[in-house]
């Protein structure tokens, strides 16, 4: 039998070529009522609808041109020892902690190949990181309302991205899907990756 979120994404599927056009959020509140979610759910309807829209063109980019950007609140209000620097947290301070969940994360995109992890404040930071190291697609974790923000600003400039709700909001002391960054961070087209494991085979 299907879950709660299988059954969201089968519902969006069903409605992206019918409804495209429609404002995302009502789509969103639509789906949600149908199948009687609580508010929690209908923002993960809502962003999991933005990023279906998304993921056809995610998954044409490579790891290798892709950037991972997570929220600082992730990090232990009272045992990081992590500095920021001019691209975030530094996380020189996670070799000797595991107090949050960002070392496990950012070793997910690490293993796959990303170009860049970068742990930040908010939208400004976002802003100003994509334009210094220029990633083709990006995966962004964060609270609804900075979700929302990040994907406005990725997609006005043309880059195509995948988000992640937080399990527990917050200013501090947040938490994080694993399994669904994990999920996002690993979509890319069959064809695509067939190409890549091809490249590092010749090169080994």
């Amino acid at each position: 039998m299907p879950s709660i979120i299988q059954k969201i994404r089968q519902e969006i599927a069903s409605l992206i070529d019918v409804t495209g056009h429609q404002n995302a959020a009502s789509i969103a509140t639509k789906i949600a009522k149908d199948l009687g979610l609580s508010g929690r759910m209908v923002e993960f309807t809502h962003v999991e609808l933005r990023n279906k829209l998304n993921e056809s063109r995610f998954r044409q980019v490579p790891y290798s041109q892709r950037m991972l950007f997570l929220p600082h609140c992730l990090r232990s209000s009272t045992k990081c020892k992590s500095n920021y620097s001019d691209d975030g947290l530094d996380f020189k301070g996670c070799s000797q902690c595991n107090s949050c969940q960002l070392p496990k994360i950012k070793k997910l995109a690490e293993d796959l190949g990303y170009l860049r992890v970068a742990c930040v404040p908010g939208g400004s930071m976002l802003e100003k990181l994509v334009l210094k190291y220029k990633p083709k697609a990006v995966v962004g974790v964060a609270c609804n309302a900075e979700v929302h923000l990040g994907m406005d600003k990725l997609s006005m400039a043309g880059i195509p991205n995948q988000a992640v709700l937080l399990l527990k909001d917050g200013c501090k002391d947040t938490e994080a899907n694993i399994p669904e960054i994990k999920e996002k961070l690993e979509l890319i087209d069959p064809e695509l990756l067939e190409a890549i494991k091809e490249f590092k085979a010749r090169k080994a």
